[in-house]
């Protein structure tokens, strides 16, 4: 048990980080980033480029692969997403999801069809701590994964940007009257959600094989984890992944792993049903408030 247990949180360290950019971008804007998992991916291939090929320091093909994704969600909200939700969130949400398939295709085309297969970086061979089998690539990424986190939590909490976004996520229209400049304090939503994506892709690809596909059961699965712990929540987001991977690991131990994804999202189902707005999550947020 305590096997599975440790593994399911370190993996859900992934669907958090995706979680967390998912909460983040409708919290401040009301659009659902279908994009997110792709997102990933394009971090893990960018971090291939820059680790493999060119053989730069993994701590900074980390920073590299995070801004170069963020940056790309700068751009394309300018271009593409803030016209749409400036009169829908819903014509955004679709936008998002032909992002999806964009980033998918421009990477068939600069990477190829075929999967690659990233090194590892920390080691791959289990080593026992107290009874338990422990892969230090994967206490890499929850670790590397948490310090983000509270990265992301005190710039949120302390900074005075992470104020004016908390601002406009309150009510948008009071946080203009004051002064802040509410479609760059929301373009800085999209770059973090990229930034996370970009940090989650590099962690994860050497723990698995690099596909211009892989984005979407991560992304559909990370939204899944951000409705868990309640949409637009932060902290939510992060027990909600943390909880989807632990609920995967146990199911995939304990019954038949070809079962894994039917009776985990069943289980999210009844989650839901019995408390429709997530763990954390507000009835008010869904009216803006």
């Amino acid at each position: 048990m305590a096997q599975v247990v440790v593994s399911g949180l370190l993996f859900g360290m992934v669907y958090a980080l995706v979680a967390m950019g998912f909460s983040l971008v409708y919290r401040m804007t009301r659009v659902l980033n279908f994009a997110a998992g792709d997102l990933l991916m394009l971090g893990g291939f960018i971090g291939f480029s820059l680790y493999v090929q060119l053989r730069w320091p993994f701590i900074a093909v980390i920073l590299t692969s995070s801004l170069a994704v963020g940056l790309l969600m700068v751009i394309v909200d300018r271009l593409a997403l803030a016209p749409a939700y400036r009169r829908s969130g819903v014509a955004a949400t679709v936008s998002t999801i032909g992002l999806a398939f964009a980033l998918q295709n421009g990477a068939q085309l600069f990477w190829g069809n075929l999967g690659l297969s990233f090194p590892t970086v920390f080691g791959n061979n289990p080593v026992p701590v107290f009874g338990v089998l422990i892969v230090p690539e994967m206490v890499a990424l929850f670790l590397i994964g948490s310090i983000g986190i509270v990265i992301l939590t005190l710039f949120m909490t302390r900074s005075r940007l992470g104020v004016a976004m908390r601002a406009v996520a309150g009510d948008p229209v009071m946080a203009r009257l004051v002064g802040i400049n509410v479609e760059r304090t929301k373009s800085l939503s999209f770059f973090i959600a990229g930034a996370l994506g970009g940090i989650a892709g590099v962690l994860l690809a050497p723990i698995t094989l690099l596909t211009t596909t892989m984005g979407t059961a991560l992304g559909i699965k990370g939204f899944v984890a951000a409705l868990i712990g309640g949409l637009g929540n932060l902290p939510g987001a992060v027990v909600g992944g943390l909880l989807l991977g632990l609920l995967e690991t146990l199911v995939g131990a304990y019954l038949d792993p070809s079962w894994t994804d039917g009776i985990v999202f069943a289980i999210v189902v009844v989650l839901l049903l019995l408390r429709p707005f997530g763990i954390f999550g507000e009835e008010g947020i869904e009216e803006g408030r």
